[in-house]
């Protein structure tokens, strides 16, 4: 992701966090049917608009194109440490609306990417999937991780979902720490509502705030 030259403490750690997110995050098959999709399918970009500036203590980085692929990703961080970070991930959506197969194996790709060992990395797949928001219709399947990094403890949350016509992928990862720097599977459920907008007779995510939707360099498609 290119840096950014935005002087938010929050910014500058997502470049970071962002090398350790994107060095590892993973998402196994799940039976669970996200049920959001619309018939009005909005592209990537335009859905990026919807999601707030800030959430869940997390605030977000300049949006950039994904490297190699058509779609758009945008960086949030939380301030002070320890810090957590995250990486939404926005690109068009593969199959027709209902079916779950996509969604599915974009959640096992996040986590086969997730646990692959690498230097100084040790990254595990910590159970069953899950869907978000919890008690509510399914608009998420999710996993989660642990390890270490170095010599530190860290876990991560694993989304993916999908919004007319858009696929979503969330990456949330934090040090393991007591009291833990960020809740992140609220931070995925309000990413959620956020994406499925009013169209779904969703309101602003608690705790969260908009803001124009900064571009980095590169811009986004």
């Amino acid at each position: 992701m290119p840096p950014s030259r935005n002087p938010n403490p929050a910014v500058r750690a997502v470049t970071a966090a962002a090398a350790l997110i994107l060095a590892g995050a993973a998402l196994p098959g799940c039976t669970a049917t996200p049920a959001h999709d619309s018939p009005e399918a909005a592209t990537p970009t335009r859905l990026a608009e919807r999601l707030p500036a800030t959430l869940q203590g997390f605030e977000r980085g300049p949006a950039a194109p994904l490297a190699g692929r058509d779609g758009i990703e945008l960086p949030y961080a939380t301030r002070g440490l320890p810090a957590a970070a995250a990486i939404v991930q926005l690109l068009p959506a593969v199959g027709p609306p209902g079916d779950p197969a996509p969604t599915e194996a974009a959640l096992a790709g996040l986590v086969r990417d997730s646990v692959q060992s690498r230097a100084a990395r040790r990254v595990r797949d910590r159970g069953p999937r899950f869907t978000l928001p919890a008690g509510g219709p399914a608009r998420l399947i999710c996993a989660e991780t642990e390890g270490t990094l170095g010599r530190e403890r860290v876990e991560g949350l694993l989304c993916a979902g999908r919004f007319t016509g858009t696929l979503v992928q969330i990456r949330v990862t934090m040090p393991q720490a007591f009291p833990p720097p960020a809740d992140a599977r609220a931070f995925a459920t309000g990413i959620a509502a956020a994406l499925a907008g009013p169209s779904a007779g969703a309101r602003a995510p608690a705790g969260s705030s908009v803001g124009p939707l900064a571009l980095g360099p590169g811009g986004a498609r």
